[in-house]
C-alpha cells in the first residue's frame, strides 16, 4: 500500500508573468522547519510546483511566495469510498 504521509512542508516559490502562458513558476524550494523528514516526497513537491497553472502577478514582474503546505492521509475508508 502506500505509506501515510502527514504533516507540513514550507514551499517557497517564485511566480512570473508570461504573456502567452500567464503565471509560471520560476524557482521551487522547500524550506526549513516542515515535519515531513522523506527525501522523495519533498522532492516531489517540490518538482510538482513547476506543473501548477497560476494567473500571473498583477503588476507584472516576479513575485516570490513562501506557502504552508498540509497534508494528511485519508483513512483507509474514506479512501475506499473515493474511488467507488
Amino acid at each position: 500500500g502506500t505509506p501515510a504521509i502527514n504533516g507540513r512542508l514550507r514551499v517557497q516559490f517564485e511566480i512570473s508573468g508570461d504573456p502567452e502562458l500567464g503565471g509560471v513558476i520560476g524557482a521551487s524550494q522547500i524550506l526549513d522547519g516542515g515535519s515531513i523528514s522523506s527525501p522523495g516526497f519533498r522532492e516531489c513537491v517540490q518538482e510538482t510546483m513547476y506543473s501548477i497553472v497560476l494567473d500571473a502577478p498583477e503588476e507584472g514582474g516576479m513575485v516570490t511566495v513562501k506557502y504552508p503546505f498540509v497534508f494528511q492521509s485519508a483513512k483507509p475508508e474514506a479512501a475506499a469510498k473515493e474511488t467507488e
